[in-house]
This record gives structure tokens, C-alpha cells and sequence, in this order.
């Protein structure tokens, strides 16, 4: 090979890795990145729960907080969350955790920018509205249906959740740290009936030093909140709640073969449909039957529920 002639090897500059500006408050909002929390005149909390939020509420202003709420489904834990942003009028961030396939999701992703006056090409880093959230003081931040992540999205929630507060980034070489007052809520339905979800990794739920354990309201009180949010008659909502009472019952118990309770938000459904004239059992039957199933005729699950329904 004549090296004289050689073709030298062509260096390519890589493009460089930048942040997206950053956003002021009024466009985080406009993005939708926050939501403005609603406080809803319907929603029931007992005192105990409105004590303990209360202290959640001055604690974080002083020192790191992370809440595990835990629960059935549709029985209020995410309402709650709105309702502890609702009331301290703070800033408010819902993810879905359950979107996330890698750990990477969680703080954005790279994007190819081409100027349109030059056709430079540069590669710019877009920050998540997760990003964004936990640098905002005061924010409420839901990580909703946290067992529904991969232990590996998981793991790089651990120091943005523990005494640390940060975690860097390689890819954005920067360090994102949790701004004052932030306030973590993890919610999770707990138990072998929710098919897809994870368990709690202990290191996980240690840095959950606060607990609140969620459950279906009290009869009379459930009765008035299906009233209250769909405008039907009383004595009709308190059949469908005393429907979902059995039905709870007999999901709880563990001879039982019954897999799942009713929830709160499927009664809502239901009666939103009685509320535009659909038949109180046919309304159940476009919310609360089809998620049981039908496999053992007779002795099924369905069968089983129909059977309370149509005792009520």
C-alpha cells in the first residue's frame, strides 16, 4: 500500500450533549407537566388521616418526605394525594411508574436538534417533567402504581428518595437534586390479585419512613359520596354499595374463591350510568361483572356476583 497516497482517516466531531433551557413556572404548566390540584368538596377523609397529613405537611419543611400509601384499587389514594396538594396549595406531579421500561425513562431522553438556517446537527438532552418537578420547592410528586416498576427503574430512585436527594446523570453530566419541601407519595395495591406488579424491594420501602394503610369508605359514608357525585336516588346507591360490601367481604376472606373486590370508583361508573337512565343492573353489568370471570359456570366468580347482585 503506498502510504503516500493514502486517504487520511476523516474525524467526525461528536455532537454536543446539551440541556434543554429551562422552563419557568407558568410554562411547566402550560406543558401540563404540573397539574393544578383540584379540591373536591365530595372527597372523605377521617380525622386521623387529616392529622397525620397535616404533620406530613410542616415535617417537610424541615426535613425530606416519603409517603407509601397502600390500598385496595378505587379506594382513594390518589384523591388523597390531590387533596394534600389541594390544601397546601403546592405544586402537583403525577407518573405513572407502570410507563417506565429502563431506568433512563425516568429523567428524559436525547434528541436529535438540526438549526435550520445552518442544518447543524447537535444532540440536546430533553428533560422529563419528572426533572423539572423534583427541582421545583414545595412540589407534591405521586409515583403512582410504584409495584408496577422494574427493580432496575427502582434502583435509581433510591438516592433521589434517601438522605442523599440526588442522583447524577451521565448522560446530562449534571447532578439532580430534590429541592426543598418536596414531598414523595408512592402509591400501591398490595397483594396476589394485581397481576404485573412487583414487590416492594425492602431497601425501597426503608425509605418509606411513613406509612398510610387506605380502605373502602364506611358503608353510610360511601353511600353519600355515590350520591353526592352522581346525583341518583339514596335508596339505589345504597344498593349498589351494599353490593360492593358483600362483595368486599367475601374477596377478603380467604376461603373464599372470589378474587377481587368492588371499588369506589366503579360504584361512581355505575351510577353515572343509572344517573342517565340505564338500569341499576345493567349498569352493573357494563362496570362491575365483565372485570370477573366466567370460567366455572355456575360455580365462577361471575356467577357468584351476579348472584349478589341480583339478591340486592
Amino acid at each position: 500500500m503506498n502510504t503516500a497516497t493514502a486517504k487520511k482517516p476523516v474525524r467526525v466531531a461528536q455532537p454536543r450533549i446539551e440541556e434543554e433551557v429551562d422552563l419557568d413556572a407558568e410554562e411547566l404548566v402550560r406543558r401540563g407537566i404540573f397539574v393544578e390540584p383540584r379540591l373536591d368538596e365530595n372527597f372523605v377523609i377521617d380525622e386521623q388521616k387529616k392529622v397525620f397529613l397535616r404533620a406530613v405537611a410542616r415535617i417537610r419543611k424541615r426535613r425530606p418526605v416519603n409517603v407509601g400509601l397502600r390500598g385496595p384499587t378505587g379506594c382513594g389514594k390518589t384523591a388523597l394525594t390531590e387533596w394534600f396538594a389541594a390544601v397546601t396549595k403546592s405544586p402537583y406531579f403525577v407518573l405513572d411508574m407502570s410507563t417506565l421500561r429502563e431506568p433512563k425513562d425516568l429523567f428524559g431522553f436525547k434528541d436529535l436538534e438540526v438549526d435550520p438556517a445552518t442544518g447543524a446537527q447537535r444532540i440536546v438532552w430533553r428533560k422529563s417533567g419528572f426533572v423539572y418537578a423534583v427541582q421545583t420547592p414545595g412540589a407534591v410528586i405521586l409515583l403512582d402504581e410504584a409495584t408496577r416498576i422494574h427493580p432496575s427503574v427502582a434502583n435509581t430512585l433510591m438516592p433521589i428518595l434517601d438522605h442523599r436527594r440526588q442522583v447524577y446523570l451521565d448522560d446530562l453530566g449534571e447532578t439532580i437534586k430534590v429541592a426543598e419541601g418536596v414531598v414523595f407519595f408512592l402509591t400501591a395495591n398490595i397483594g396476589m390479585e394485581y397481576s404485573g406488579t412487583w414487590r416492594w424491594d425492602a431497601a425501597l420501602e426503608d425509605r418509606l419512613e411513613f406509612q398510610l394503610e387506605c380502605s373502602y369508605l364506611p358503608l353510610e359514608k360511601e353511600i353519600a359520596v355515590i350520591v353526592q357525585k352522581t346525583g341518583i336516588d339514596e335508596g339505589i346507591a345504597r344498593r349498589l354499595c351494599e353490593v360492593a360490601d358483600t362483595v368486599r367481604r367475601s374477596a377478603s376472606d380467604a376461603r373464599s374463591p372470589l378474587s377481587r373486590a368492588i371499588s369506589t370508583r366503579q360504584l361512581i361508573a355505575a351510577g353515572n350510568l343509572i344517573a342517565e337512565g340505564v338500569n341499576p343492573i345493567d349498569a352493573l353489568e357494563f362496570t362491575v361483572v365483565p372485570v370477573y370471570s366466567a370460567d366455572g359456570g355456575t360455580s365462577s366468580d361471575r356467577a357468584q356476583v351476579l348472584a349478589i347482585i341480583q339478591g340486592k
